[in-house]
């Protein structure tokens, strides 16, 4: 199993479609701050997935600002058409917090030099949340692991 993540990767910088420019002249709440991460998989057997977070809420994780206001994060997972999770396509299927609850993907075919992607989401309803504290920068660790299914 090999996975490949472009440079940079390391930090998801969360933004409103069309970026902040386009949102500070429309006036009203973004539908929702997010950010793609794509990265390269190669693998020929089952794994396991799951989420590693500095911060959880209700079982998923979340950012906090410095005044400890924290919002809950949607930490998604997108494979090759390869590999799947209970028999279904794995598109941005959310990935559970703590290896206990850690998903097992199958891999259907041998998978060489694919393309999966990362998605790091937060709500409307959570960014108007955020927006009710002007200036403040939100941030945490948030942590793919991938094993082998043995």
């Amino acid at each position: 199993m090999k996975i490949e993540f472009p440079a940079g990767s390391e930090r998801a910088v969360l933004e409103p479609a069309g970026g902040w420019a386009s949102w500070s002249n429309r006036g009203a709440a973004p539908q929702r701050l997010y950010r793609h991460l794509p990265f390269r998989i190669w693998t020929t057997s089952a794994i396991s997935v799951h989420a590693r977070c500095e911060y959880t809420m209700g079982g998923r994780c979340g950012i906090r600002n410095r005044r400890d206001h924290q919002v809950p994060l949607t930490f998604a997972l997108t494979l090759p058409p390869s590999m799947r999770h209970a028999g279904a396509l794995v598109e941005d299927l959310p990935l559970p917090v703590g290896g206990g609850a850690a998903l097992t993907i199958d891999t259907i075919e041998e998978t060489r030099d694919r393309q999966g992607r990362l998605l790091f989401e937060v709500s409307q309803a959570d960014v108007a949340q955020m927006l009710l504290h002007p200036g403040e920068t939100y941030q945490g660790d948030v942590t793919l692991v991938v094993d082998a299914a043995l």
